[in-house]
């Protein structure tokens, strides 16, 4: 979910001018450059919040332990009195903008990884950071990743963490979260960016943003694509950021998503009491689209039906039927979600985009 705020009043902005560097003791220091303020697409460039604000917590879940341990990153020690195990591949999950380690969506996924392979799988809690306004929130990514770069490079040094065996899966402002742990971390296995955050990102230069060097393999899925800035309703990016780029219902218009009739049923569901279900029920109203990355993916994991989306000029030229072939080797095709990884074009430098259309759930997968 995104909301845009402009800075409160006296906000200092650092309008492109503010280089200087804020030091977070064993995670190192940040520097504000001029690469990260445009006066269009980025117009405020604050540093984070202290690591005491923000207060990122792991939570480490395995077969043997799924509800979990959690672990203070600024006690990051802890982790190996969790059931991590570096014989395992492991995947970390990073919200975004407003969410907590607690939304439907992340537990979701949580289980259905789980219930697919023997992994770790980390969470990580943000909302000390993610909870501020949007602008703040957006700085504080670059904090949480730090947090996340450190606990990596500890794994490495204390039982030999490999890297390439690390997935990373960033939800909106959690994608480029996971685009700069990718920077700090050489030969990072792969990020899935669900729904990259449009404000602030699209159309800056790659180190400000997801882009297909922060991994070995960064596949993309768009949902929410019309943008904010030219009177849409949509919070994620346009943007090709992966080496794949996948967009289900040409990244757009999600079926189900315009369906008044559910929202009071979602208020009234999950236990929740009244207040908390229509807060929870507002919240998935308003950022159906958005989310809706996110469900794609976790219903890829157990899913017998085959996200098939296939490299196209356009989704018209998709529609029309020009593009419905995986031509040799499947060069021309790949699955959406978990299983992106078994793209041929792995090795291909080159950007791809992939469409197809999907139903309106709970599954959402179209034969």
């Amino acid at each position: 979910m995104l909301y845009w705020f402009p800075p409160a009043a006296g906000e200092d902005t650092h309008a492109g001018g503010d280089s200087g560097e804020h030091c977070f003791g064993e995670l190192g220091c940040l520097a504000l450059p001029d690469a990260f303020f445009h006066a269009v697409h980025r117009p405020i460039n604050l540093p984070p919040y202290r690591r005491e604000e923000v207060g990122v917590v792991f939570t480490v879940h395995a077969r043997e332990d799924p509800q979990g341990t959690p672990v203070p990153a600024m006690h990051v020690e802890g982790v190996l009195n969790s059931s991590f195990s570096a014989r395992r591949p492991t995947k970390v999950i990073i919200h975004g903008f407003l969410d907590h380690t607690g939304v439907t969506w992340m537990l979701d996924m949580v289980r259905a990884l789980l219930a697919a392979q023997d992994l770790n799988v980390v969470t990580v809690d943000w909302s000390g950071g993610s909870q501020a306004l949007y602008s703040q929130a957006t700085a504080n990514t670059r904090l949480v990743a730090l947090e996340v770069a450190h606990l990596i490079h500890f794994l490495q040094d204390k039982v030999a963490l490999e890297p390439r065996h690390v997935h990373i899966i960033g939800h909106s402002l959690g994608s480029h979260t996971a685009g700069y742990v990718g920077e700090r971390v050489l030969g990072l296995g792969r990020i899935t960016g669900l729904d990259p955050a449009e404000p602030f990102f699209q159309f800056m230069p790659p180190a400000v943003r997801l882009d297909p060097s922060d991994a070995l393999l960064v596949d993309v899925i768009h949902t929410d694509a019309d943008s904010i800035f030219n009177f849409g309703a949509g919070f994620g990016m346009r943007q090709p950021v992966g080496h794949i780029d996948f967009y289900p219902n040409d990244g757009r218009s999600q079926p189900g998503c315009d369906s008044l009739a559910r929202v009071p049923l979602t208020a009234l569901t999950d236990g929740l009491s009244l207040l908390e279900g229509l807060d929870a029920a507002q919240k998935e109203f308003v950022a159906c689209h958005h989310n809706r990355a996110a469900k794609l993916f976790t219903d890829s994991i157990l899913s017998r039906c085959p996200y098939t989306a296939f490299h196209c000029a356009s989704y018209t030229h998709y529609l029309k039927g020009k593009c419905v072939s995986c031509g040799s080797e499947d060069s021309r095709c790949a699955r959406l979600g978990l299983p992106a990884d078994r793209w041929r074009g792995t090795n291909n430098t080159k950007q791809v985009s992939l469409y197809l259309s999907t139903g309106q759930g709970p599954h959402y997968c179209r034969e």
